[in-house]
C-alpha cells in the first residue's frame, strides 16, 4: 500500500469563464504552509523536508471526490506531491545498430 498524501491546508477554487476558459485559484497560509502539511494520520511535516536537492516542492491538484464543493466554494484539494525517479533505473537499451552487432547491413 502507498504512503498517505500530505494535505496541505488551504483552499484551491476552480472559476469558469463566459468564453470556455477555467482558472484555478489556491490560497494557502503561508504560516501553516511553511512550519507544516497535514497527512491523514495528522502527523506534522515541514515543508523542507518535501523538498529536492534545488529547494523545489511538488504539488499535485485534483478535483474533490464526487465534485464536492466545500461551505468555502473549494472544488480541489492540494498534497505534496513526493514521488521522485529512481536513481538506479537505467533505460531499457534499444535494438543493437548492425554496426555493433557485427551483422552486415542488407543492401535492400
Amino acid at each position: 500500500m502507498s504512503e498517505p498524501k500530505k494535505y496541505l491546508r488551504g483552499s484551491a477554487k476552480m472559476r469558469s469563464f463566459s468564453n470556455g476558459g477555467e482558472t484555478l485559484y489556491f490560497s494557502i497560509n503561508i504560516k501553516d504552509f511553511l512550519s507544516s502539511t497535514k497527512d491523514q494520520d495528522n502527523s506534522g511535516h515541514t515543508i523542507e523536508e518535501f523538498a529536492d536537492e534545488d529547494g523545489w516542492v511538488n504539488f499535485g491538484q485534483a478535483v474533490k471526490r464526487d465534485n464536492f464543493v466545500d461551505k468555502f466554494g473549494n472544488t480541489h484539494s492540494i498534497w505534496v506531491n513526493e514521488w521522485r525517479p529512481d536513481p538506479d533505473y537505467k533505460k531499457p537499451s534499444s535494438a543493437p545498430s548492425p554496426e555493433d552487432s557485427g551483422e552486415e547491413e542488407l543492401p535492400f
